[in-house]
């Protein structure tokens, strides 16, 4: 089952919140909209593997905005999820964070891939992070940003980085 979600508002001084652990997160709309929300896709510490998922957004338009935090972290074996961004014609970030880790000494899976498209990306006060720290020994996800026109980054940052055992992305 893929749930449709035309738009995602939090309302006036709320934190909207999507919680997913271990299954796939997919988003379908003309609009869509994250406005002081948070979605976490994190995979938990597991001795096990699990299968692969996702964190599937594709629109007309992407906009997040107002401290909209996105993760989909890794704590154990497993590999942690995707997270795709896709747009006809914009994804816009505002003062909001994006974070692909590979987290902790149990952190033995990678992280995730990150791929933002769209026609314009343009990026103000966001930070976009890919990481492997805290003992991970997993490796931190790639980061894809394409666009037909233009990327633009304005008081914003592309990091992908290691502080555990793992290699950057």
């Amino acid at each position: 089952i893929k749930p449709v979600l035309r738009t995602l508002l939090a309302k006036e001084d709320e934190k909207s919140e999507i919680y997913v652990r271990q299954n796939s997160i997919f988003i379908r709309g003309e609009r869509f909209v994250a406005d002081n929300a948070e979605i976490l896709a994190d995979i938990p510490f597991s001795v096990e593997t699990r299968p692969e998922s996702v964190f599937d957004i594709e629109a007309g338009t992407v906009e997040l905005k107002n401290d909209t935090h996105f993760s989909t972290d890794t704590f154990g074996s497993t590999d942690g999820p995707s997270l795709n961004i896709r747009a006809s014609e914009s994804v816009a970030i505002s003062e909001s964070e994006i974070r692909i880790g590979s987290v902790g000494s149990t952190a033995s899976g990678d992280a995730g891939r990150l791929s933002i498209e769209a026609r314009d990306v343009p990026l103000s006060n966001t930070k976009i992070r890919s990481e492997s720290k805290k003992g991970s020994t997993g490796k931190a996800g790639d980061v894809r940003v394409a666009a037909s026109e233009s990327v633009t980054l304005s008081d914003s940052a592309i990091e992908t980085y290691t502080t555990g055992m793992g290699r950057a992305g």
